[in-house]
């Protein structure tokens, strides 16, 4: 993806924003296949954004999954 579109960390934010904002729009019509689709691309350039950064899918997932159980110890936890 980065020779497609650049490695410019602001660049694959904006398109990030963009991908958003067509999986909301895709959500409202509530086609599957759209949702779907637009669901893949966000995922391709959030993935494409961490990884720019050093971050593993895997590592993110980790600390989300830490994040949610120590949120039921502590509802405040990293807020």
């Amino acid at each position: 993806l980065n020779e497609c579109y650049g490695t410019d960390q602001k660049a694959i934010f904006d398109k990030l924003i963009e991908e958003q904002n067509e999986l909301y729009d895709a959500v409202n019509t509530g086609d599957m296949s759209k949702i779907k689709d637009e669901a893949s691309d966000m995922l391709a350039v959030l993935v494409r954004y961490c990884n720019n950064q050093g971050w593993t899918v895997q590592e993110l997932l980790e600390m989300a999954i830490d994040k949610a159980e120590q949120r039921k110890i502590n509802p405040n936890y990293k807020r």
